[in-house]
């Protein structure tokens, strides 16, 4: 019984790791991408700059 408890805390602990580490990558790539279109919108970067590196955060 007591085997049983302890897989069942180490499931939950992998599956809640694994969702938190989904959801920050998310959020990294989601800023990295506003950041990039600020920096297209104000001048900084031309298009094809901007799309190139669109590219290569999203894979």
């Amino acid at each position: 019984m007591l085997i049983l408890i302890i897989l069942l805390l180490i499931g939950g602990y992998y599956f809640l790791h694994q969702k938190g580490s989904i959801r920050f990558s998310q959020a990294k790539t989601s800023n990295a991408e506003e950041i990039l279109k600020q920096r297209f919108v104000s001048g900084e970067i031309d298009e094809d700059t901007y799309n190139r590196m669109l590219k290569t955060i999203r894979s």
